[in-house]
């Protein structure tokens, strides 16, 4: 059973995850919903084969991830995914791969077709709405 206080920081690290997504996405006007798609699952697969001990997303398993990384989106998702582990604390890598996956299920949910940019539209909207302190606006 996942806690409050565990529900929030994952919350927090989603947000950061997908304004990781919103950066590359900024600077790659051609970036599409589906080369997204793409790199999430890649980076779902590359958690799966951890053989971490302790089974903790940490400092050295991000920096294994960022050793396979090979473009802009998996750079800006490792970088803020690190940055956020380093801000709410190590986290399992099951619950990486949640959090990796929720993402994926709206970046489903919100495209219409692989190459198009309706997630990336709307996650501009929902990211830039929260800085504003109102989502609907």
């Amino acid at each position: 059973m996942v806690s409050s206080i565990q529900r929030i920081k994952h919350y927090q690290n989603i947000i950061k995850i997908e304004t990781g997504i919103l950066q590359a996405a900024t600077i790659d006007p051609t970036l599409t919903d589906g080369q997204v798609e793409q790199v999430l699952q890649q980076l779902i697969r590359g958690l799966k084969k951890v053989e971490a001990p302790t089974r903790q997303l940490n400092d050295s398993v991000i920096a294994r991830m960022s050793e396979t990384s090979n473009n802009l989106v998996s750079e800006c998702i490792i970088s803020n995914f690190s940055a956020s582990v380093n801000d709410t604390g190590i986290l399992s890598i099951e619950d990486g791969i949640g959090m990796l996956r929720i993402i994926e299920s709206s970046l489903v949910n919100w495209s219409t077709t692989k190459h198009d940019r309706s997630y990336l539209t709307y996650l501009g909207f929902f990211l830039g709405g929260m800085r504003m302190g109102n989502p609907k606006q």
